[in-house]
């Protein structure tokens, strides 16, 4: 696959599925500049007027590319090169952008019918990883791109909610405008579009609301009144006629700042959705399942205008797990049941729920789910739903007996993890100590969770270096220091520990016995030998450990504990004294 420049966003390069950022904001800030370019390149004025803010001097513009060529040659597989021109450099050969293929997307669905081109803009607009240049430094950036992809993106969106609108479904159309009029207070445009949407939706008083608004706004910074698309789209909000609408939850929890990483798991997820009615997602504890899901939901959300529900199952929590049936009767109350008229019984519960979705496009998101046996009863009966099921387990019941698909959750990448620390701390912090910033990733087996916990730590204590803390981390112990007081879900041990204590015993043993092994990885052969058992009965205890996540298998018949959870295995915090004796 052809190298990709990332400008939509985090600044970088994906090349083999992998996404690879720059050490330094200036060599970001020039590789962004040198892709938008193209193979014409950029002259040595502009790249000293936008990256420098004044003339540069030769001999500082050839040390910046030197370093932006050492890096890119660094990154296997890119084939891309820093060249001189006449008048200053070009990326070559010609880099495709995230930037060149959102506005492909955006051209393609041009002439496509409504609902069609609703779900293509929406493919474009979900290539948007957040703020363009978000992690070049301010006075580096240059705001002409800044600005033009700005406006292309309020385009994009307003022709998005109002291809929504000519679909007939007012209710998305205003739910994928919002976002953007709450961000660009004074776009006309796009209020207008939402206004509209709002109203379309049954929202009249929100929509009189939202135009009173920017006309203040408008009046008072500005010194203007509301232009005639404005005020159009006030008399159509006037004149829709309100309508009652259905209970359309909206349940997903908070996307989490900061998501970094994952693009190809996001594309496959992406996939997976428009060919299966559910996706399971498993992984190791703290590997970022929950992250995953929910952020992939919210940006799929406008595909589900009737809805999202979300209920955390507790399958691996210090409380006990949520029973089906509870979980039914939530999700009805949130569809407009009234309490008095919840069933009580599983299965009446589960045919009302499906009753309820029949013919209508709701996401379901079940987090952190036990078993299938947990999760089947709350699997929509209607094929205009999708659920995205999580958990630790491999949920393969879900997989083989209900036709989801599954997608496998594995640790971050060293640039990932770099990048996602590099966002916690801050680029200054992460720039005077990036060889520090790549330990503290490995030291956190690349794990998200961990990663967070680390710069949580960092943050607190501001002026304690990362090599420090690094350096701590091994000294005091990993699992010690990676862990928030008094939040459970916040503690590495502590999620390990709920894998563990659902083992069957045999299986705990073998857990137990392997964190004492010294060996990089271990055979079956081996493994038999250490639990006194036959090849095919370790292989069972072995199975029912990687189902668990708790092992992984870096070859072909060989088996290791990640870093962590070999740690934990060592540590003996999870092993009651029979265990122990």
């Amino acid at each position: 696959m052809k190298p990709e420049v990332l400008v939509l966003g985090t600044v970088g390069v994906r090349c083999g599925g992998h996404v690879h950022h720059p050490s330094s904001g200036l060599s970001r800030a020039l590789l962004a500049l040198l892709a938008e370019a193209g193979s014409a390149g950029v002259t040595a004025e502009r790249l000293g007027d936008t990256v420098w803010g004044e003339l540069v001097s030769a001999s500082a513009l050839t040390v910046a590319m030197h370093r932006l060529r050492r890096w890119l040659r660094g990154v296997a597989g890119t084939g891309l090169q820093v060249e001189r021109t006449p008048v200053g450099y070009a990326l070559r050969p010609g880099a495709a952008t995230d930037v060149a293929r959102f506005r492909a997307t955006v051209a393609g669905a041009a002439l496509l019918e409504p609902r069609e081109k609703a779900a293509t803009l929406g493919d474009a607009v979900a290539l948007w990883r957040g703020t363009p240049l978000v992690d070049v430094p301010a006075e580096r950036a240059d705001p002409a791109l800044l600005a033009q992809l700005v406006r292309e993106l309020r385009d994009a969106t307003v022709a998005r909610g109002t291809a929504l609108l000519e679909a007939g479904e007012p209710a998305a159309a205003a739910e994928a405008l919002e976002p953007g009029a709450r961000q660009h207070l004074l776009d006309e445009p796009l209020h207008a579009a939402w206004i509209v949407a709002l109203a379309g939706a049954g929202r009249q008083a929100e929509a009189i609301a939202a135009f009173q608004a920017i006309r203040g706004r408008l009046r008072e910074e500005c010194g203007v009144d509301p232009g005639r698309e404005l005020t159009a789209a006030l008399t159509r909000a006037r004149r829709t006629p309100p309508s009652p609408r259905p209970a359309a939850p909206a349940q997903l929890p908070f996307d989490a700042a900061g998501f970094t990483g994952r693009q190809r798991e996001l594309t496959a997820l992406t996939a997976a959705a428009r060919t299966h009615r559910a996706v399971v997602v498993t992984g190791m504890g703290g590997v970022g399942k929950t992250a995953l899901a929910v952020h992939w939901a919210h940006h799929g959300a406008s595909r589900f205008p009737d809805g999202q529900l979300y209920a955390d199952l507790r399958g691996y929590a210090a409380e006990a797990p949520m029973r089906p049936v509870d979980v039914l009767r939530g999700f009805l109350v949130a569809l407009g049941v009234p309490r008095d008229r919840l069933p009580t019984d599983l299965d009446e519960a589960a045919a009302q729920y499906r009753s309820f979705l029949g013919g209508r496009r709701v996401l379901v998101v079940l987090d952190n789910a036990a078993d299938a046996d947990q999760a089947r009863p709350l699997l929509p009966g209607g094929p205009g739903c999708l659920v995205l099921v999580t958990g630790r387990d491999g949920l393969d019941g879900l997989v083989a007996v209900d036709g989801a698909a599954r997608l496998g959750l594995d640790v971050l990448d060293e640039a990932s993890a770099a990048a996602l620390l590099r966002w916690s701390i801050g680029d200054a912090r992460a720039d005077r100590e990036p060889d520090a910033v790549r330990a503290l990733a490995r030291a956190c087996g690349f794990l998200p969770l961990a990663l967070r916990v680390a710069a949580l730590r960092l943050t607190v204590s501001g002026t304690l270096s990362v090599a420090a803390y690094t350096a701590r981390l091994w000294r005091n112990g990993r699992l010690a220091e990676l862990a928030v007081v008094g939040d459970p879900r916040a503690d590495l041990g502590a999620v390990f520990d709920h894998s563990y204590r659902r083992l069957p015993e045999p299986a705990r043993r073998l857990f137990r016995l392997l964190g004492q092994e010294t060996g990089p990885d271990i055979t079956v052969e081996r493994t038999a030998a250490l639990v006194g058992l036959d090849p095919v009965a370790a292989q069972r205890e072995i199975d029912r450990l990687m189902s668990a996540h708790l092992l992984v298998s870096p070859a072909a018949g060989r088996y290791a504990l990640h870093e962590l959870v070999r740690e934990h295995a060592r540590s003996g915090r999870h092993i009651d004294a029979a265990a122990r004796a």
